[in-house]
C-alpha cells in the first residue's frame, strides 16, 4: 500500500532560500516520497492515519499496540490453531492510549466450559487486532524534518566533489563529506525523532 508524503512541495519551497525551479518542483515531489520512507523506517511508524489488521501475540492478558497514536480497536480475534482461521473475542477493554487488556471467556454468555477450564484458550495465543491510528494532520515537527531532508539534496552543489556553487548573487556550501545525492537525516534529527516518536514495543505480523 502506497502512504502520503509526510510533507509536500510547499513545504520544501518555504524553507527554501529561492524559489524552486520547475525541474527542481518536480524532483522535489520523488524525494518527498524518499524521505518519508526513511522518516517512518526510523521511527518504526506509520504516523499518519490509516486502519492496520495486524497479528500480535499478548504479554500475560495484556496486548500493547505498536503504532501510535491509537484512535480506535476497530475489531479482535483470537487465531486459531490453524493459523489461518480467526474467531471473533469480545472480552476486552482498551486503556484509551496503546494497551489492549484481554478478559477470560468465562465472561462470555453460553461461552463451551472448555474455554474457561483452559487458561491457554485466551491467554498463550495470538490475536487478530484490527485498528486507526496515526495523525490525520502530520505534526508540524515531521513537516519541518521531511522538508528539510529535500531541500537539503535540491540545494546541494550538483556535481560529485563539488562543496559549493554561486548563482548570481546567491552562494551556497555543504559541510565536507556531506551526503548530496539522497535524502538522509542529520544526527540530531535522527535522536529528535527516536526520542519524541519512538518505535515499536512489541513484535507484529501486519496484514494491511
Amino acid at each position: 500500500m502506497s502512504l502520503p508524503i509526510l510533507a509536500q512541495v510547499a513545504d520544501v519551497q518555504a524553507r527554501m532560500p529561492r524559489a524552486l525551479t520547475t525541474e527542481e518542483t518536480t524532483r522535489a515531489g520523488v524525494l518527498l516520497v524518499d524521505a518519508s520512507a526513511r522518516v517512518r523506517a526510523h521511527v518504526r511508524q506509520t504516523i499518519s492515519r490509516t486502519q492496520t489488521t495486524a497479528i500480535i501475540p499478548p504479554n500475560d492478558n495484556q496486548i500493547v499496540l505498536p503504532e501510535r497514536p491509537v484512535i480506535s480497536v476497530d475489531a479482535v480475534a483470537r487465531v486459531n490453531a490453524d493459523g489461518k482461521s480467526f474467531m471473533p473475542y469480545s472480552v476486552w477493554t482498551f486503556d484509551g492510549r496503546d494497551t489492549l487488556m484481554l478478559g477470560p471467556p468465562s465472561a462470555i454468555i453460553n461461552a463451551p466450559q472448555v474455554w474457561t477450564d483452559m487458561d491457554w484458550f485466551w491467554r498463550n495465543v495470538t490475536y487478530q487486532i484490527q485498528y486507526t491510528h496515526g495523525y490525520a494532520t502530520i505534526p508540524d515537527d515531521i513537516v519541518g524534518i521531511v522538508a528539510s531532508m529535500v531541500m537539503r539534496v535540491i540545494m546541494a552543489p550538483g556535481s560529485p566533489g563539488v562543496q559549493s556553487e554561486t548563482i548570481g548573487g546567491y552562494s551556497y556550501r555543504m559541510m565536507d563529506g556531506y551526503p548530496t545525492a539522497i535524502v538522509t537525516l542529520s544526527t540530531d534529527e535522527a535522536k529528535y525523532l527516536t526520542r519524541v516518536y519512538g518505535g515499536r514495543r512489541n513484535r507484529t505480523i501486519e496484514l494491511r
